[in-house]
């Protein structure tokens, strides 16, 4: 599950047309790491049955109601163990990292320097 989680993870920073492109052996599309580390059916299978919630409990209907449940656990866990970085010098924001592609969870805000 680990490695399924990271080539989530890296597919996400890494984009490319389509997820399965990560396999075939194109020199413009094609991650090693990602090959190496789980077969491309292995994977689409663990996608095609990975829930963070059942459907009959899904209590809201916003954008994230899926895997609301999943990021609780992982802000929990992230505030349980990252207490070794000082938050005051901790901070990522889309003006350090700007973000110009579009996504359902990004709003346009007027007079927002970064776009």
């Amino acid at each position: 599950m680990s490695c399924f989680f990271g080539i989530l993870l890296v597919s996400g920073y890494c984009s490319v047309p389509r997820r399965r492109l990560c396999w075939q052996f194109q020199p413009v599309t094609y991650n090693e790491a990602i090959a190496k580390s789980l077969r491309r059916d292995r994977f689409d299978e663990i996608m095609k049955y990975f829930h963070a919630i059942d459907n009959p409990f899904q209590t809201s209907n916003h954008k994230f109601a899926k895997v609301q449940a999943l990021f609780d656990i992982l802000n929990t866990n992230f505030s349980k163990f990252g207490e070794v970085f000082d938050p005051t010098y901790v901070s990522i924001d889309e003006a350090m990292n700007p973000y110009f592609e579009r996504h359902p969870s990004k709003q346009f805000l007027r007079g927002n320097p970064s776009g």
